[in-house]
């Protein structure tokens, strides 16, 4: 299950938004709406919108957005 069917947009949404900012820093929570197209889709077919991509830059951050979500 992915973040985006666990927390519908209206719900919380942006609260774990800001919870990853804080946590892997704005540059590397992509929202931008290029971004989410991008990441809500493989090779064969496009699947659930996500809210963001979170991009953690080590373990501690990892493991903290985790926890946030």
């Amino acid at each position: 299950m992915t973040l985006a069917q666990k927390l519908p947009e209206t719900e919380n949404a942006g609260t774990v938004l800001d919870a990853l900012a804080r946590i892997v820093g704005g540059p590397n929570l992509l929202t931008g709406e290029s971004d989410i197209t991008l990441y809500s889709q493989d090779v064969y077919r496009a699947g659930p919108r996500v809210l963001g991509v979170c991009r953690p830059g080590n373990i501690a951050e990892l493991s903290a957005a985790v926890k946030a979500c």
